[in-house]
C-alpha cells in the first residue's frame, strides 16, 4: 500500500521512474541506430510523455553512443513541449545542436538554445500539434 502511494505521488508530480527513463533510452538508441542505417547523419525522435532526460542524453551522448546528431522532443503534458538536441563534434559545424533546438521551438513559439554540441529549450502553452510541427523543423534545418 505504502508503495503504491510512492507511486501515486511521484505520477503526479511528473517523475519518471529509472524503468521507464531506460526504456525511452532504449527506444531513442533504436531510432538512432534506424537513422545511422537509412544513411542520415541526425535523428529527431519524440515523446508522448516524459520521454528521455537531458542527464541522460548527455551521458549517452558523452559516452560515445551516437555517431550522429540527435533532437528529442517531449511533450510531457498537453501544454508544454520540451527540446533536447546533442551534436558529435564532427557534424556541429554544419548542424549545431543550439542553432538546431532555435529552429525547431521557433515554430511553436518556444525558446532554447546553448552550445554546439548540446543544447535545450522548452516552449509553454502550446497545441496538440507542437509536436509534430516542432518534429518536421527539427527534420528540415
Amino acid at each position: 500500500r505504502k508503495q503504491l502511494k510512492k507511486t501515486q505521488k511521484k505520477q503526479k508530480k511528473g517523475k519518471v521512474s529509472k524503468e521507464e527513463q531506460a526504456a525511452a533510452l532504449t527506444e531513442l538508441k533504436e531510432a538512432v541506430a534506424e537513422a545511422k542505417s537509412l544513411g542520415k547523419n541526425f535523428c529527431v525522435k519524440t515523446f508522448q510523455g516524459a520521454g528521455v532526460d537531458g542527464k541522460s542524453l548527455r551521458e549517452a551522448a558523452q559516452g560515445g553512443e551516437f555517431e550522429i546528431a540527435v533532437m528529442v522532443l517531449n511533450q510531457p503534458s498537453p501544454k508544454a513541449l520540451e527540446c533536447l538536441a546533442a551534436v558529435p563534434e564532427a557534424l556541429q559545424s554544419e548542424k549545431a545542436a543550439g542553432k538546431w533546438v532555435q529552429a525547431a521551438l521557433a515554430t511553436v513559439g518556444g525558446k532554447g538554445g546553448g552550445q554546439p554540441a548540446f543544447a535545450q529549450g522548452a516552449a509553454k502553452g502550446v497545441e496538440k500539434e507542437a509536436l509534430q510541427v516542432a518534429a518536421e523543423a527539427a527534420r528540415n534545418f
